[in-house]
C-alpha cells in the first residue's frame, strides 16, 4: 500500500470517527429528550392522579355518609318499635332520648351529604378542563416518547454501521500505521488531519496570515506538512 493510499485511508478513518462522535452526541441528546419526556409524563400523571384522588375521596365520604344514614334509619325504626313495647316509664323515656339522638344524627348526616354533593359537583365541573388537558398531554407525550424511541433505535443502528465501517478501514491498514494514528489522535485530541481551506486550522482554530497561508499551500504535502501552531497534519479539502 503506497503512502498516498495510506493517507487517504487514514483521512477517511478520521472522517468516519468524527461522524461517529457526532452521531453519539446526537444519541445522547435523544436519550436526554427521552428522560425529559418521561419526567414530564410522570408530572402529568401525578397531577391527574391528585385531581382524581381528590374527587374520589369526596365520593368515598359521600358513600360512607349514605351508609351511615341507612344504618341510622334502620336503627330509628328499631327504636320506634321498642317505644311501642316499652314496659316502664323509665325505659320509654330512654327510648325517646335515643330516638331524638338518632334523628339528630340523621339530620346532621344529611346536611353534610348535601354539602359534600355540592362540593363534588363543583370539583367535577371545575376539573373538566384540567382533566382533559392532562389526559391529552399524557397521550401526546406518549406519542413523542414512541417517536424518540424509534429515533434512538435508528441512531444506534447508524452508529453501529459507522463503527463497522471504521473497523473495516482499520483492517486494510498496517498495524504500525494504526498504532501511530492512535498516538496522534491522543496527542491531538482526536483530530489528526486538519483542513485549512478556510485560511485557519480546523484543529486549533488559529487563523493564518496571508503569507503563512500562501507558504503552507506551496509546501502542502499530505501526511507531512503540519500546522505551525498545533502540529496537526494539514490538508486542503476545498
Amino acid at each position: 500500500m503506497n503512502v498516498s493510499t495510506v493517507l487517504d485511508k487514514l483521512l477517511e478513518l478520521q472522517n468516519v470517527e468524527i461522524e461517529i462522535l457526532r452521531e453519539r452526541n446526537h444519541l445522547s441528546q435523544l436519550k436526554k429528550r427521552k428522560r425529559d419526556l418521561l419526567k414530564k409524563q410522570e408530572e402529568f400523571r401525578k397531577r391527574l392522579f391528585l385531581l382524581e384522588d381528590r374527587i374520589n375521596r369526596v365520593r368515598a365520604e359521600i358513600e360512607d355518609l349514605k351508609n351511615f344514614v341507612l344504618y341510622k334509619q334502620d336503627r330509628l325504626k328499631g327504636l320506634q318499635k321498642q317505644r311501642e313495647h316499652a314496659t316502664s316509664r323509665k325505659s320509654f323515656k330512654e327510648i325517646l332520648r335515643q330516638i331524638a339522638k338518632t334523628e339528630d344524627e340523621i339530620i346532621r348526616a344529611n346536611s353534610e351529604l348535601a354539602r359534600l354533593q355540592v362540593e363534588l359537583d363543583e370539583l367535577v365541573e371545575e376539573s373538566k378542563t384540567e382533566r382533559k388537558f392532562l389526559k391529552e398531554a399524557i397521550e401526546k407525550t406518549e406519542g413523542e416518547l414512541k417517536e424518540t424511541e424509534r429515533s434512538i433505535k435508528e441512531q444506534k443502528e447508524r452508529i453501529s454501521e459507522l463503527e463497522n465501517k471504521a473497523l473495516s478501514i482499520r483492517e486494510t491498514l498496517p498495524e504500525d500505521v494504526c498504532r501511530e494514528y492512535e498516538n496522534l489522535k491522543e496527542k491531538y485530541n482526536g483530530l489528526v488531519f486538519s483542513d485549512i481551506s478556510s485560511g485557519a486550522c480546523e484543529g486549533c482554530g488559529m487563523a493564518y496570515s496571508s503569507a503563512e497561508f500562501a507558504s503552507l499551500l506551496r509546501e502542502l504535502e499530505p501526511g507531512r506538512t503540519r500546522c505551525p501552531y498545533c502540529g496537526r497534519f494539514v490538508i486542503k479539502l476545498r
